[in-house]
């Protein structure tokens, strides 16, 4: 399956090192939830400087940008 050009959503029961490797082999991008149980990966990210990230607004934990 050529998965190329793709970004592929998936809530927490779907992030496994498994998953991930088998959508990137096929050529997608991914977006998953971390949760507590992926301690490391959860440490990792919230270390991460997302203060720098450009946005435009935030509501509701979202982070809203205009369409171009």
């Amino acid at each position: 399956m050529d998965l190329a050009g793709t970004i592929v959503t998936a809530d927490a029961l779907h992030t496994q090192h498994d998953t991930a490797t088998w959508l990137a082999s096929r050529g997608a991008q991914y977006l998953f939830t971390i949760k507590a149980n992926h301690p490391t990966l959860l440490a990792t990210l919230a270390a991460l400087p997302w203060a720098q990230v450009p946005s435009r607004s935030r509501s509701h934990g979202r982070i809203a940008t205009p369409a171009p």
